[in-house]
């Protein structure tokens, strides 16, 4: 819907207010402008809201002053006014700036942005001249808060982003944009701290990606080396990680099918690679003290030996498993996936002695509880919902377990 008003008195005015609903990639947003303008004065106020989980909303208010320069062409001085707008659960004030137009010219003062110690601030200017440069200022921003509002949820990287990047030449053929020490505290993947790392990023003007390379220390001591690019107008990714005894938390969103948690360490190459949506991830990793918890059984498996991972695959070849008493066990077996969606499961478990398998007590389960040791093999497939097993068991000293039937029913129900 749009609505004008126009005035031609002594002092030509008028009046636009328009809005509008659209489909985005990141949800139906609904837009709200307002113009009134005035002796070369245009006052503009946008509303707008990303209707979905993490919400896009705010308001940018500013006044454009037009003009001409000597040459008679025209210029315009934008002011600020402050506002605020909300990036998923951050709410950023917008301070007081002017940035200036001029035709092949553009000069920002003073643009910044804050959510409590957090900190964007950007100043300089752009131009076709490689000697003029564009500053953007980082002070402990939050990256997760970034990715999961922009819903790039296989890729969750975060931390404390601190660092300083440079711009020339933004309006030339050949822009020159780089950050060579940010800093970010804590740095994460899917959740999981890997450590403190130290970041060079800059653009590759051939590829149009960010080429990023990092120096990752570990609460060790550790380095580990991550790099690769991100392309953001195509929403694609190619990172390689070069791990020296990383924590595998990092993990846990690729095996959720049958884990419901993991731990341990993990070194080796790893590549990741895909889109923002359809991602994948290949490497020989060893693990080092790999622990897996199976939830159906409330029972975790350790194991420190060597993992196969290859586009839609993760394989585990004639592993040995230890239970939590040290108990062991052979284990084969694959997950199969199409980009970590739709993900099914096969493993078998043989040469089991004394093995815990089933560690449930009345709490999690009030009618099947107990704890199981087993001598023998198990054959556990299956997918998101649906778990097969057959067991080939005999039960080992000390297992107990209770099946409870209520009064109210009988035995030939179950």
């Amino acid at each position: 819907a749009v609505q004008a008003e126009l005035n031609y008195d002594d002092a030509p005015s008028g009046m636009l207010y328009a809005t509008t609903q659209m489909p985005t990639k990141k949800g139906e947003m609904v837009l709200v402008t307002t113009l009134t303008a005035a002796q070369n004065r245009v006052d503009t106020r946008v509303d707008w809201m990303l209707e979905r989980e993490k919400p896009i909303n705010g308001i940018l208010s500013f006044s454009t002053l037009l003009g001409k320069n000597s040459d008679g062409k025209l210029t315009a001085d934008v002011d600020f006014n402050p506002c605020d707008i909300t990036f998923g659960t951050d709410r950023w004030h917008i301070s007081p700036s002017r940035i200036s137009i001029a035709p092949g010219d553009i000069a920002v003062g003073d643009f910044a942005m804050t959510a409590g110690r957090q900190r964007i601030a950007i100043d300089g200017r752009v131009s076709t001249d490689s000697t003029s440069t564009l500053d953007l200022d980082l002070r402990d921003v939050n990256m997760i808060a970034i990715f999961e509002t922009l819903d790039i949820d296989k890729a969750l990287i975060g931390g404390r982003a601190t660092g300083r990047f440079n711009a020339r030449g933004l309006l030339s053929r050949t822009p020159v944009i780089t950050c060579p020490d940010l800093h970010v505290d804590s740095i994460s993947y899917n959740y999981c701290v890997l450590g403190n790392a130290e970041v060079r990023a800059d653009w590759d003007n051939e590829a149009q990606a960010v080429m990023l390379d990092a120096d990752v220390t570990g609460f060790d001591k550790n380095h580990s080396h991550i790099y690769g690019s991100i392309t953001p107008a195509k929403e694609e990714l190619d990172i390689n990680f070069d791990a020296n005894r990383v924590p595998v938390g990092f993990l846990k969103p690729f095996m959720e099918a049958f884990a419901e948690d993991v731990s341990g360490h993990a070194s080796g190459h790893a590549h990741l690679f895909g889109t923002f949506k359809y991602i994948d991830l290949e490497g020989d990793i060893y693990a080092d003290n790999f622990g897996l918890k199976v939830g159906f059984t409330n029972t975790w498996f350790y194991c420190t030996d060597s993992v196969k991972i290859t586009p839609g695959q993760i394989l585990i070849n004639n592993a040995t498993v230890r239970d939590v008493n040290g108990n062991t066990a052979r284990l084969n077996g694959r997950v199969d996936h199409k980009f970590f969606k739709e993900p099914s499961f096969d493993f078998k478990v043989t040469d089991a002695q004394n093995f815990l398998s089933y560690d449930v007590n009345s709490k999690l389960s009030p009618d099947w509880y107990g704890r199981i040791y087993g001598n023998g093999s198990a054959f556990i497939s299956g997918k998101p919902g649906v778990v097969n097993i057959n067991v080939n068991m005999s039960t080992a000293p000390n297992s107990t377990f209770t099946f409870v039937l209520s009064d109210r029913e009988d035995a030939d129900e179950y």
